[in-house]
């Protein structure tokens, strides 16, 4: 007997064989539901994934997800939303479907798609967590209704060390997995790792893994002196592209940081100047001679 799936098409229902409904469904495989309601077709999807190489083959970003202002060593690949001030480090990238906001990310982070950074903050002891009450707009900028409700915003914590005015500071070498979602006030240390599905709402030490909900440690990735002999290293402030370092085994963390210290001795290692660009929602990339880091 064959198999009928019902389906809906305004308000008539028909009935659909098996053979059809497999490939309705491998055809909506290649989908997502918009949070407006409806599904949003892969051609859409496409389109607000898109990332081109910019000014010079520099950076790669989508000019349309840049809501903010976005100042990046080159070169980097931005493929999601941007928004306030954002810095973004050599040779970095992050996945589509990701949100920044107000952070610096370090050099050589390597970032999965749908990551959040730096979300909306609430008050939760307060008479309400709504919006109105630390006068932030969100989807209601300009309601008349929304402008007569909103309170001043005393609600600001203090920004996070190192970097005045950022909310989140992610160190260099991080890797970051999908769907993780780092809270304001946070430091990711050098060289950690944050594992898929995380909620990051502390300080990350260096190099450790962390995960969870929320995220704890859960390792180290080396030993302590390693850690130490990496951290005073700054391995990411040179130029390890060259024919000095072509055999490098990467794979040896003992070889490698002996081997980087013994050539930063002696003063063989060139230093890493990337150029460094300044994207702002609807401009063109100019070159700045800002150093980030």
């Amino acid at each position: 007997m064959k198999k009928f799936l019902r389906k809906v098409y305004g308000r008539v229902m028909v009935a659909v064989p098996g053979h059809q409904r497999r490939n309705q469904a491998r055809e909506l495989a290649g989908r997502k539901v918009s949070l407006r309601g409806g599904l949003v077709g892969k051609k859409e999807m496409d389109e607000e994934n898109k990332k081109e190489w910019g000014y010079k083959d520099k950076i790669r970003y989508n000019p349309k997800l840049i809501a903010g202002k976005l100042t990046t060593e080159c070169p980097s690949s931005v493929g999601c939303k941007v928004k306030r001030n954002v810095f973004f480090g050599y040779m970095s990238y992050i996945g589509p479907g990701s949100e920044i906001d107000n952070c610096t990310i370090g050099r050589f982070c390597s970032i999965a798609h749908n990551v959040v950074i730096a979300p909306t903050d609430h008050p939760v002891d307060w008479l309400s967590s709504h919006l109105f009450t630390f006068n932030s707009n969100g989807p209601f900028a300009d309601q008349p209704d929304f402008l007569r409700w909103k309170r001043p915003n005393v609600y600001k914590k203090n920004a996070v060390q190192g970097r005045p005015g950022q909310d989140v500071v992610i160190g260099h070498d991080v890797w970051i997995g999908r769907n993780v979602v780092i809270l304001r006030n946070v430091t990711i240390g050098d060289g950690a790792i944050i594992a898929a599905g995380a909620v990051v709402s502390k300080d990350v030490p260096p190099y450790a893994i962390v995960g969870g909900v929320p995220a704890k440690v859960i390792r180290y990735r080396f030993s302590a002196e390693i850690i130490s002999r990496l951290l005073a290293l700054k391995w990411w402030n040179y130029d390890l592209s060259g024919e000095l370092t072509s055999d490098l085994r990467l794979e040896d963390i003992d070889d490698s940081v002996q081997r980087l210290e013994q050539y930063v001795a002696a003063g063989l290692l060139p230093r890493l100047e990337p150029s460094v660009l300044r994207v702002t929602k609807g401009g063109q990339p100019e070159e700045v001679t800002e150093a980030i880091f």
